[in-house]
């Protein structure tokens, strides 16, 4: 009897798993173990792109190390990025967008840090663990109150 209740207790548990990553946004870094819920908008897969910051007209550029705005140039391996786990790959580095709580730079690509996780909802790009969004001061790349709305084209 005692056995026939856990096993229904698991069943049941089970269910309400499957409910909840069914009734909610999921992200499941591809082929990795990284496994991610949240609500709100999804990632949004793209490659070899630009992407242009509306309010400048700039594109997000990098060295590898640095983040910052520059003419848009598809052509420029420095400017071009990529997303398929969430994550933001620079082309030229192979290094990907990270917050490491003071400011916005590179690091070793890692789907399982939150640090690295982004969502782009057709207007921003937003950190998930921080949920503020990509934004520029005119001068270098920061995070703000996505209720200012920054909004980032994903161009080519």
């Amino acid at each position: 009897m005692q056995s026939t209740t856990i096993i229904i207790i698991a069943v049941v548990i089970l269910v309400v798993i499957v409910c909840i990553s069914s009734s909610s946004s999921m992200l499941l870094g591809g082929g990795t173990s990284a496994f991610y819920l949240f609500s709100g908008p999804k990632p949004v897969p793209f490659q070899l792109k630009n992407l242009k910051h509306s309010g400048s007209g700039k594109c997000l550029d990098g060295n590898g190390k640095n983040v910052y705005l520059g003419p848009c140039n598809i052509e420029n391996p420095y400017m071009t990025w990529s997303s398929d786990t969430g994550t933001i790959v620079h082309k030229a580095s192979n290094k990907c967008l990270n917050n490491d709580g003071t400011s916005i730079g590179f690091a070793d690509c890692d789907v399982q840090d939150p640090q690295m996780i982004w969502l782009y909802d057709g207007n921003t790009i937003k950190h998930k663990d921080s949920e503020k969004c990509l934004d520029t001061d005119g001068k270098s790349i920061t995070l703000s109150e996505c209720a200012n709305k920054p909004v980032w084209e994903i161009s080519s």
